[in-house]
């Protein structure tokens, strides 16, 4: 940018008219660019400040002036006529010091100053100083310093101001602590009641009429009071103004101070009187009260007989009536009670609210508590917290709880490894078993989820994941499932019981039952099923008497297996096998068996059989069942028969036969033939008693082995 050159004079016009002094001055400069040629006919825009004491003293004024520069390069223009930026012209006590004229200069009339000048006014316009200064009309002047004595009960001194300045200004410019511009002292020691060094009276009937006003433009007081045991400032007011009124622009409007006493007290002492005693607002977003403490004492405190001691209202959704913040390890908010009725911290909420509210705003650790309850401290008894409905007509839940996170609703804990109490203890009071009507109620509404769930999770625990306890005749479970789902769904990973019932040495009742109601429901009462390897039902005895099963049939045994494996049956049994067979071991291997194989006695062992091989064997015994209706053995029950053949001695056994006795016609009699297991048609010439095996039941003419049905009866 083009450097610009500013050369400047300063001439000072007035009027030397007594009464009135113009409030503005004359100022001219003529401009010039870098290479000192004047700037003719352009607009030019000029910054003047006026500061106080030096070069880069105080600011006292400031203003913005524009105008044109003439033929000549000349700018002329009027201080005090310009647009304020800061301070009053005519308020400038020029006699006061000495000051200083700084000019910012933008040649493109612009507030881009680019050229700064500062001078000192080595004279002021003898109408300014006589303004300020003045003279006295008709009067005799003071000689300074001035001191006079007088006795006298009216004012000695009065001055009086029928337009808008003041009536009387002290000013003073040193640095030097207590220091005053004005000051009021009574001497002595006794003085009447409401005696004043200073008095501001206000007679004016306006809502803001002040007897005594204090200002501080900086960071001081604008009224500062002192005194060891009296009153430091006294205001009073008898109507509808301020007994005291402070005000600043940057400070303190009011400040109380105190080594050893109270620092300020308001109090007030008639009883008829509803107003408030202290009145504090602001129309900003600042603190209405800022209360603080650098010792162990309260910020606030406040006490109250039946009113609120501390009551806070807000009419914002966002706002609060009372917050405590605490920046440390402390606590924001602490009510303490030593009554038996009381609480130390109470929520009301007459609408649709909350009485309490604990939140979490910002703390994303997952360690923070919205509302913490605590029971212990210093070996304190009673409960942490407690919730009531005391609304017998109210059908809304006590306690209420939720989550939208993967967290639990809800976590209670007995941390104590010796401990007895339950973690939830939930209990009801009603003559009525109504659906809901329960001490603990958990309710699933999703489609996955359970509405209660019990873990014992402790790999080394013993005691039970829920535990049910009926004292009454009531059950101490009780289960349903209105859908398809189960009433009851047990399983075990373990090597446990998925269901164990029992009954304890000194009951009488019954470990388990299950009952079907409903006399159109078709499915069975008790469905046992499994896909290991493992018994489906086992049943144990281990009394002294008993059986092991009663069947009933309108509550009349029909059948009963007692307690040494006996069965009896009333109706008799049925079975889907047509034969009735019995287990025997066999020579060689019983891989080498199939069903359908004639057997005989063998000649080299007890109890063992084998292939028949000899046409008409004495020594028949039967025929290898393909599906025994009985079949007998003498072995335990729990023998897998390993290594034996279901040998078929009566009933209609299907069997090995060939033609070697010629074609087969039902009711032929049956023998053994030549080839092993195989039988054939007898000739009832030849026959003899103990070689016929049966009579076949079916027709055969192949010339290959097959098989015919034969009733089994050895002869």
């Amino acid at each position: 940018m083009k450097k610009i050159l500013l050369a400047a004079g300063l001439m000072l016009g007035t009027t030397l008219t007594f009464a009135q002094a113009p409030e503005k001055m004359s100022y001219q400069a003529i401009i010039r660019n870098a290479s000192g040629q004047v700037l003719v006919n352009q607009n030019v825009g000029v910054r003047v400040s006026v500061l106080q004491g030096s070069p880069s003293g105080t600011l006292v004024y400031s203003e913005r002036l524009t105008g044109s520069t003439n033929a000549n390069g000349l700018l002329t223009v009027e201080l005090g006529t310009g647009t304020v930026l800061s301070g009053t012209f005519n308020t400038i006590n020029w006699p006061s010091g000495s000051y200083y004229l700084k000019t910012e200069t933008d040649p493109a009339g612009g507030t881009a100053y680019t050229i700064t000048g500062t001078s000192q006014l080595l004279s002021v316009p003898y109408a300014l100083f006589a303004k300020s200064a003045g003279g006295v009309s008709g009067g005799t002047a003071f000689t300074v310093p001035y001191t006079n004595t007088s006795t006298n009960a009216g004012a000695l001194f009065s001055l009086t101001n029928n337009g808008d300045g003041i009536s009387l200004e002290g000013i003073n410019t040193t640095t030097t602590s207590n220091v005053a511009a004005v000051r009021g002292t009574i001497t002595n020691t006794s003085p009447g009641g409401f005696s004043s060094a200073v008095k501001g009276m206000n007679n004016g009937t306006g809502g803001l009429g002040i007897g005594v006003y204090g200002s501080q433009d900086g960071s001081g007081w604008g009224s500062y009071g002192v005194t060891p045991s009296g009153i430091g400032v006294y205001g009073n007011s008898t109507g509808s103004g301020y007994g005291l009124y402070g005000n600043s622009s940057t400070g303190t409007g009011l400040n109380a101070t105190s080594v050893s006493g109270i620092a300020a007290s308001v109090s007030i002492f008639n009883t008829a009187n509803n107003n408030n005693a202290l009145n504090a607002n602001t129309v900003g977003n600042g603190n209405v009260i800022n209360a603080s403490t650098t010792g162990t004492g309260k910020g606030i405190y406040s006490t109250s007989g039946a009113g609120f001691a501390i009551h806070g209202v807000t009419s914002v959704q966002t706002s609060a009536g009372l917050v405590g913040d605490n920046n440390g390890a402390g606590e924001a908010i602490v009510g303490r009670n030593t009554s038996d009725i009381a609480g130390a911290v109470v929520g009301r909420n007459d609408g649709g609210g909350y009485g309490v509210r604990g939140f979490i705003a910002t703390n994303t650790s997952g360690n923070g508590i919205g509302v913490y309850g605590q029971v212990g401290i210093n070996n304190s008894t009673g409960r942490a917290g407690k919730f009531e409905n005391l609304n017998s007509d109210n059908t809304s839940t006590t306690l209420e709880v939720s989550s939208v996170g993967n967290g639990n609703a809800g976590d209670f804990t007995v941390n104590n490894t010796n401990g007895t109490s339950a973690a939830v203890h939930g209990k009801v009071n009603s003559i009525f078993a109504n659906f809901g009507t329960a001490g603990v109620y958990g309710e699933s509404v999703g489609t996955g989820g359970f509405g209660g769930l019990f873990y014992q999770r402790s790999a080394s625990g013993t005691g039970p994941a829920v535990l049910a306890v009926s004292e009454g005749s009531g059950n101490g479970i009780t289960s349903n499932a209105g859908g398809i789902g189960n009433g009851v769904e047990a399983t075990v990973d373990g090597s446990g019981n998925a269901i164990y019932g029992w009954i304890p040495s000194f009951g009488t009742g019954k470990a388990g039952r299950f009952s079907n109601t409903n006399p159109n429901n078709g499915n069975p009462t008790v469905h046992v099923s499994t896909n290991g390897t493992g018994n489906v039902l086992l049943v144990n005895h281990t009394g002294s008497s008993g059986n092991l099963a009663v069947f009933q049939s309108g509550n009349t045994n029909v059948a009963r297996i007692n307690k040494s494996g006996t069965a009896f049956f009333n109706g008799g049994t049925q079975n889907s096998g047509a034969d009735v067979a019995e287990a025997f071991d066999v020579e060689g291997n019983a891989s080498g068996y199939e069903p359908g194989d004639i057997l005989v006695i063998s000649t080299d062992a007890d109890r063992t059989v084998g292939k028949s091989s000899k046409p008409y064997s004495n020594l028949i015994a039967g025929v290898y069942a393909t599906k025994p209706g009985v079949l007998l053995t003498e072995e335990n029950i729990d023998s897998e028969l390993s290594g034996k053949v279901p040998m078929g001695v009566i009933g209609v056994i299907p069997a090995k036969v060939c033609l070697e006795g010629g074609i087969i016609k039902r009711g032929d009699l049956l023998v053994t033939s030549s080839q092993p297991g195989v039988a054939m048609k007898a000739n009832p010439e030849k026959v003899k008693i103990g070689q016929v095996i049966g009579k076949a039941l079916q027709d055969y003419d192949q010339k290959e082995t097959g098989k015919i049905k034969v009733l089994v009866s050895i002869k």
